[in-house]
């Protein structure tokens, strides 16, 4: 993926992919997507270019591939868990009290 895509194509990632199941259901071609964000109360026109869509099917073959491998520990700059849309999945901060109580458990 380039580095000249916004913190907001996560969110053109996930609304192309959403487009792409529509599509394969319907058999229609979508031509474009809408994101509304409710915190500036903005809508976003996406549109659902060759390129976007090449993108997040590499976006979706890494996933299926990440998938099948194990978690790797959470980060050590854990600000940037915060706004991690993954962070209910991951649990970072769980993990990391879990291991640093077993770590204190092994040395009593």
């Amino acid at each position: 993926m380039t580095k000249n895509f916004c913190k907001s194509s996560n969110d053109h990632f996930q609304l192309c992919a959403a487009a792409l199941c529509i599509e394969e259901r319907t058999g229609r071609s979508l031509a474009y997507g809408e994101i509304f964000y409710h915190a500036n109360r903005r809508r976003q026109t996406v549109a659902f270019t060759p390129q976007l869509r090449q993108m997040t099917e590499q976006a979706i073959v890494l996933a299926q591939l990440a998938s099948q491998t194990t978690m790797p520990a959470p980060i050590d700059n854990t600000k940037k868990c915060l706004s991690c849309s993954l962070k209910e999945i991951c649990l970072p901060f769980e993990v990391k009290q879990l291991r640093s109580s077993m770590t204190l458990e092994t040395e009593d």
